[in-house]
């Protein structure tokens, strides 16, 4: 499974991630990726905990 494999650090997503947003800012990041906006491909949010 992709999720066990980035776990170990075989595979590495970080080169096709484009932003890093918080919660939140998901709305905002949201009406961007589905306008498709230039540069909004890959997005990944950050929680705090």
């Amino acid at each position: 499974m992709l999720k066990d494999m980035i776990i170990a650090g075989v595979a590495k997503p970080d080169f096709i991630v484009n932003h890093r947003i918080s919660i939140e800012d998901t709305p905002a990041a949201y009406r961007e990726f589905s306008q498709r906006t230039d540069g909004y491909k890959k997005v990944i949010i950050i929680f705090e905990y």
